[in-house]
């Protein structure tokens, strides 16, 4: 007798399936959620902070790739947060790319966009950039969406592979509250989710400094714990970390795919 037909199937491709489905039905309600806004807002801080810290040629646009944007949140605050004060016009440009799996959120990402931001639908584990192009990654919310520890090990070898040797990457995990709470976990809603739309989350893979870690260390990014910090709205509370490479060996390698059409 043969299998059924989803056993067959490859569980990354289920799980990039299941991904889709369900972020296409949350694309044009998921901006309402306070949780979104107000971390985008938080993250998009950070990184004017990180680039107005960096140095190099003042006039090169800085390149922030944000992995798994969804409805492009980040990538909107940024424009906010980091829009030059009239005493400082010289300050770099910043362009931003977009990736997620979910077209419906990237229709509202290109469309609710107002700086210099480009979405792509691709694939976390293969993203359309070329070598050493990047000089900011962020991922927000999105780690436990890959299915195994394999997918994210090629995730994060392709920021690796991606990011400026001075670059820097800055992440945003669930990890559990202080204290026992008095309701449901979040975990458990998570795993009521999941086994109705067949996707997977693995927030309890991410959840401390530790794990994430030990997840970069081997594609030679560096976690800075002196910038590791937790946040919160009072009832989401999430670990927010930043990474740096390491000084590399030899030369990077890695697939470059053509990029798709922008704003698809």
């Amino acid at each position: 007798m043969p299998l059924p037909p989803d056993r067959d199937r490859d569980p990354l491709q289920t799980q990039r399936d299941a991904v889709t489905r369900h972020y296409d039905a949350r694309a044009t309600t998921y901006d309402d959620g306070p949780l979104h806004r107000a971390l985008a807002d938080t993250v998009a801080g950070l990184v004017t902070e990180l680039l107005a810290a960096a140095v190099g040629p003042p006039l090169r646009p800085r390149v922030v790739l944000d992995v798994g944007t969804g409805t492009g949140l980040v990538l909107r605050a940024l424009t906010v947060a980091s829009a030059p004060p009239q005493h400082a016009p010289s300050r770099p440009r910043i362009v931003g790319i977009g990736v997620d799996l979910s077209p419906a959120m990237l229709r509202i990402a290109a469309a609710e966009s107002t700086g210099a931001a480009t979405f792509l639908r691709a694939d976390a584990t293969a993203l359309p950039l070329a070598d050493s192009s990047v000089d900011v990654i962020t991922c927000v919310t999105a780690l436990h969406l890959l299915p195994s520890a394999a997918a994210a090990d090629a995730a994060i070898a392709e920021w690796q592979r991606v990011l400026r040797p001075d670059g820097h990457v800055l992440t945003a995990t669930f990890t559990p509250a202080p204290a026992p709470p008095t309701t449901p976990p979040p975990a458990a809603a998570a795993a009521a989710a999941a086994a109705a739309t067949s996707m997977r989350r693995r927030h309890d893979a991410y959840a401390t400094p530790d794990q994430l870690a030990a997840a970069l260390a081997p594609h030679g990014l560096h976690l800075d714990h002196h910038r590791t910090r937790t946040w919160t709205d009072g009832e989401h509370h999430l670990l927010l970390c930043q990474a740096t490479p390491s000084p590399r060996q030899g030369p990077r390698t890695g697939p470059v795919p053509a990029p798709p059409p922008p704003n698809q």
